[in-house]
């Protein structure tokens, strides 16, 4: 059995019975699934322990590592369990894939992407940039910063001053500083006048340093979800987490419903009313009640 899966590129971890493509990576980032796989453990990713990759991520999450696993060709089981960081419970799901030549050409990649000599992989996040990719970016890119968003992105809804932004979060300004860059000249086109994006620093009471890169402007957000998850995408896609496209997907929704009536697909506002009734009764939950009141009263028409 070993003999096989070696010739096929796959090999099982010494001693245990699962297996895992060992050569996922030994092209680098070639492809749209291996740039989505990359920044996805860019983000919520481990590789510290030697021979071993992890994903931790919490419960309602667990069918992103299901999606992970598959595009790796793994037989690893996610593990579902509880963590109780200072008292506060709450389930997770975990993805150990363990395989001393994957672990050792994803330390290789991150070696090559750091911008810091004596890298380590257990300093992983304060160290990391985003790669400089050299086939087709339309397709490249845009499945790696996917992959960046669902471990490290969010689109928020802010109810004190009836906004809304998508977000990025990290340790390390130059990695948001690099996501900037990227979806500037890649999702919105490179032909703005201005840079979008504000980067703001943090410091917290630990001393260490939190960063966040913002994109407030309607039209921007509706070009980098766009982007990010093309109107091709549906839920059965997988080079996604089934949340966030959701999520994004119902945004997107809400903003089209909301549209002047020259640009909208609903043209009166009963129809839209009607509409709005729908998609609470589809997502049926507090944070989309509070995203449906603040798109209705961020467009214009409304």
């Amino acid at each position: 059995t070993i003999n096989v899966l070696e010739q096929e590129g796959m090999t099982l971890s010494l001693g245990r019975k699962y297996a895992v493509n060992a050569n996922f990576f030994n092209n680098g980032l070639h492809s749209p699934e291996t740039c989505w796989l990359w920044g996805a453990f860019l983000t919520d990713g481990s590789a510290s322990q030697r021979g071993r990759i992890r994903w931790m991520v919490k419960y309602a999450d667990y069918q992103w590592l299901e999606r992970l696993k598959r595009a790796l060709e793994s037989t690893h089981p996610v593990s579902l369990g509880t963590k109780s960081p200072r008292g506060n419970s709450f389930h997770q799901a975990d993805l150990n894939v363990v395989c001393t030549q994957l672990w050792k050409t994803m330390c290789e990649l991150l070696r090559k992407e750091s911008c810091a000599p004596g890298f380590s992989p257990s300093h992983k996040c304060k160290y990391v940039r985003l790669p400089a990719l050299d086939l087709p970016v339309d397709q490249h890119y845009n499945a790696l910063l996917r992959g960046v968003f669902e471990g490290d992105g969010s689109l928020v809804a802010h109810k004190r001053h009836a906004t809304m932004s998508l977000e990025f979060a990290s340790s390390n300004r130059g990695f948001v500083s690099d996501v900037r860059d990227v979806i500037n000249k890649h999702a919105l086109s490179g032909v703005q006048k201005e840079l979008y994006g504000s980067l703001i620093d943090y410091k917290l009471p630990d001393g260490k340093s939190f960063h966040s890169l913002r994109f407030y402007d309607r039209e921007v957000l509706m070009d980098i979800c766009d982007w990010l998850y093309p109107a091709e995408m549906h839920e059965c896609s997988t080079l996604m987490m089934p949340r966030k496209f959701k999520r994004v997907r119902f945004f997107q929704d809400v903003f089209s419903a909301c549209s002047k009536p020259n640009v909208g697909r609903i043209s009166s506002k009963s129809d839209r009313h009607v509409l709005m009734d729908q998609m609470i009764k589809d997502e049926n939950t507090e944070q989309a009640r509070l995203l449906l009141d603040l798109v209705k009263q961020a467009c214009d028409y409304w």
